[in-house]
């Protein structure tokens, strides 16, 4: 297949948009594809380096995102209002973006995110490249127990993440869960939220009921403001 570009058109993004059966990538596949491409480059392209990648890529990835069926689900399920829907693994990898500080919402675009994290890593030594697959492992891992809530089990008083998470998913509000994520993340790793997260959470849930309330803030955009 020939594919002739004009001077202004960018052959990369071009490329990127499909694969070999003419399917569109998603913003999760071009990332995968970017670190992962790249981490062969860095490692040199032989089979024994192709074998380590492999072996990378079932433990940071596929162990993670394609693990059984149940997984496969949940990650390509969309969340969000109207048009602004995005597959879960997308959500977290914006989310992790603006944790990492490679994203910025008052800057980036959500169609940007692919081009975001290709000019982040595009100068990651073979372990910086591992080690940003660690984490983006260990933020999947917290992402998915703390925004997979059930209506069953949302509204138990003493568990004010999964109060919070619930609300906000409820009322379709995304902007804050890189902030959510941040907090409970940390706390993860320190075996319980600090009593300032819990209280940095609480704010921010009397801050978005109070705003569905009285209807100060019809659009979940306007949030981005605060």
């Amino acid at each position: 297949v020939r594919v002739e570009l004009t001077k202004d058109e960018d052959a990369q993004a071009i490329f990127d948009v499909i694969n070999s059966t003419g399917v569109r990538l998603t913003h999760a596949d071009i990332i995968k594809n970017d670190i992962f491409r790249l981490l062969l480059e860095r490692m040199g392209d032989s089979k024994e380096s192709e074998a380590q990648v492999k072996d990378l890529h079932e433990e940071l990835w596929a162990e993670v995102f394609l693990a059984d069926a149940d997984a496969r689900e949940y990650w390509e399920k969309k969340s969000g209002k109207g048009d602004r829907q995005r597959p879960n693994i997308e959500l977290l990898l914006h989310d992790f973006a603006c944790i990492r500080g490679i994203y910025n919402p008052d800057e980036h675009k959500f169609e940007q995110l692919s081009k975001v994290y290709r000019e982040a890593i595009k100068d990651f030594t073979k372990d910086q490249l591992i080690e940003f697959l660690k984490e983006i492992r260990a933020y999947a891992e917290t992402y998915r127990k703390t925004f997979a809530v059930g209506r069953q089990d949302a509204y138990k008083y003493d568990d004010p993440v999964r109060r919070l998470v619930h609300i906000l998913s409820e009322l379709k509000i995304n902007t804050f869960n890189p902030y959510v994520l941040k907090l409970v993340h940390e706390g993860r790793n320190a075996g319980g939220l600090s009593e300032e997260s819990k209280k940095a959470l609480s704010d921010l849930e009397t801050l978005v009921v109070r705003a569905a309330i009285v209807h100060s803030i019809p659009c979940t955009k306007n949030y981005n403001k605060f």
